[in-house]
């Protein structure tokens, strides 16, 4: 949620005028500050509400002395915290101060940074140069980052944008949540807390699930198309299984340091993990992603799964074991009784600039 602002500065002092004497009384104090909304969950802290109202203008008293001021800076209240809503987001703002410099506050899974130069102040503060801070780099940089690239990686960091967050769908009232012979598929739509000022590539990765006994279980969901505004997601569940309910998460950008690929096992490529056996069964696949990347860095997410499950017991894994300038190598894995069919996931891959925190 977002939080109040300090109160507004105190009245001046009194001045009094005429023939009886008696304190002037000064300007009451500004009003605290606003309460915030209530945000997404698992939100960081909210940024700031709006400024308190500003100090009462000079009393008058009817005397010859001269009254002190009532009143003075009231500190605004903090914002409530935001409460659980369906959709979250990911990319909250930073405070900034009155001295003009700006900080980002922590949001999702990643800390802010500190920026070296802040945008304008507010109340009295002085302008700051506007600024991105320097580069936090996440790893080791084996190709030389050139001035050109740098030029070029503050321009993308100042000019577009990223934006990830979640939804979650209960189905069980739907054919999804009904086990039948047949593979049943539904579409949902998800609005971007910001507007996009070109449209952004986008994918989507699971978050969750609660699924029906049965002899399959089985589920996948897939992006479909994105606009500025909002994305469309599918989510399929194969015959013999049934959920009750879905949460994805996604990831949408305007940048062009950043891609996405899909790969997928099946048939004969699940291999060992479709043995049930004690311990854990691996298996890799490389997967492509269309462009090359100067220091990449690279992260996997299941996108879907379709496993035996005539056990009580659901292990499976994926994570990205190298990644290279065009792709990436992904390790599957499964534990124990889990007898997979198939498994489905998503890379997201980007070029190392130091400002994916930003």
């Amino acid at each position: 949620g977002n939080g109040g602002a300090e109160g507004g500065e105190g009245g001046n002092t009194g001045t009094g005028e005429g023939t009886e004497t008696g304190p002037g009384n000064g300007g009451n104090g500004g009003s605290t500050g606003g309460n915030g909304g209530n945000g997404g969950a698992e939100g960081g802290e909210g940024q700031n509400g709006a400024n308190g109202g500003n100090g009462g203008n000079t009393g008058t008293g009817e005397g010859t002395e001269t009254g002190p001021g009532i009143g003075g800076a009231i500190e605004g209240n903090g914002g409530t915290e935001g409460g659980e809503g369906q959709n979250g987001n990911g990319t909250e703002q930073g405070e900034t101060n009155e001295s003009g410099e700006s900080t980002t506050e922590e949001g999702g899974e990643n800390a802010g940074n500190e920026f070296t130069n802040g945008q304008q102040g507010t109340s009295s503060g002085e302008n700051g140069e506007e600024g991105v801070g320097n580069p936090d780099y996440h790893g080791p940089i084996t190709e030389e980052i050139s001035e050109e690239d740098a030029t070029e990686y503050v321009n993308e960091v100042q000019n577009t944008i990223t934006q990830a967050g979640y939804q979650q769908k209960v189905v069980a009232s739907t054919e999804l949540g009904q086990v039948s012979d047949q593979d049943r598929s539904l579409e949902f739509e998800v609005e971007y807390p910001h507007s996009f000022d070109v449209e952004p590539r986008c994918q989507v990765t699971l978050g969750g699930f609660l699924l029906l006994p049965g002899s399959k279980l089985g589920l996948v969901v897939e992006f479909v198309e994105t606009t500025k505004s909002k994305f469309t997601y599918k989510v399929t569940v194969p015959a013999g299984a049934a959920i009750q309910v879905v949460k994805i998460n996604y990831l949408a950008t305007e940048r062009q340091t950043m891609t996405f690929g899909k790969l997928k096992l099946r048939d004969d490529e699940v291999g060992p993990l479709n043995a049930a056996a004690e311990g854990e069964r691996k298996t890799t696949k490389e997967v492509s992603l269309g462009i090359s990347l100067k220091n990449p860095r690279s992260f996997a997410g299941i996108t879907g799964f379709n496993v035996d499950g005539t056990t009580n017991v659901m292990d499976i894994g994926i994570h990205v074991e190298k990644a290279v300038e065009d792709g990436a190598i992904v390790q599957f894995s499964a534990r124990g009784p889990t007898r997979v069919n198939s498994l489905e996931a998503v890379v997201i891959a980007y070029e190392e600039t130091g400002f994916q925190n930003v």
